[in-house]
């Protein structure tokens, strides 16, 4: 670990072709390849952050920027275009952390006036279709789904997902239904519903229940594929 280690912290691993902000890499078969690892937090003084590099095994001098006056939430980072985003523990900012610059700047989230917000603790961060930033967050009984306008400038509303006609359980009981997880470049969110996972298509609002057990806080997906052409390169060579 880097020295001086901020007392709440984060971190995201992602290839090093991405790093650059550019698109060089199409993420087809760099699971092999050359990765960074980015690590943000905060301590009394303010934020830092550390750059890990696989190809010098070496972490980068810190950068730092003003304190929040809040700490990192452990929740899953969401990269889009060339900037890595993270959310903080109170859930009404978002660190934007820029690959290319290693520059830190806040983001506030749009404020929920209803008379109850679900789970205020689990929102989740995305990328869209469009490719822009998103999160879901429960809203009552609904799964209410944001993403930043065209302008870059504030946050529209797209979906709001009736939760209780959708679910076996009452969606609207705060101490029971957390959202857990999200799966990238599929659309599908994981719910948790008292001892039950569910998976909700964000495109269909097909719902299947993956899971029953021990209560869980966080699913992180994985997925691995097949590129026959790539294989077929591969077995040439």
């Amino acid at each position: 670990m880097p020295p001086d280690r901020p007392d709440s912290w984060t971190t995201a691993v992602l290839c090093a072709a991405a790093a650059t902000g550019t698109g060089a890499c199409d993420h087809l078969d760099c699971h092999d390849g050359p990765f960074i690892v980015v690590l943000v937090g905060t301590d009394t003084k303010g934020m830092f952050s550390y750059v890990f590099s696989s190809e010098t095994y070496k972490w980068s001098e810190v950068t730092t920027a003003e304190h929040p006056g809040d700490c990192i939430s452990w929740n899953r980072s969401t990269l889009v275009e060339n900037a890595l985003h993270f959310m903080f523990e109170k859930n009404d900012r978002i660190l934007k952390y820029d690959l290319r610059t290693r520059g830190m700047s806040l983001m506030e989230l749009p404020r929920y006036v209803g008379t109850n917000l679900i789970s205020e603790a689990f929102i989740e961060l995305m990328t869209t279709k469009e490719g822009r930033l998103g999160f879901a967050r429960l809203e009552e009984s609904k799964l209410c789904l944001w993403s930043r306008d065209h302008g870059d400038v504030g946050w529209v509303s797209s979906i709001a997902i009736e939760l209780d006609k959708m679910l076996p359980f009452d969606a609207s009981l705060a101490d029971t239904t957390f959202l857990v997880g999200f799966a990238e470049g599929v659309g599908v969110i994981f719910v948790r519903v008292g001892d039950g996972v569910f998976t909700i298509d964000l495109q269909s609002c097909k719902v299947i229940k993956v899971y029953e057990g021990p209560i869980i806080s966080c699913v992180v997906p994985y997925m691995s594929f097949c590129t026959p052409a790539l294989r077929a390169a591969s077995t040439d060579a």
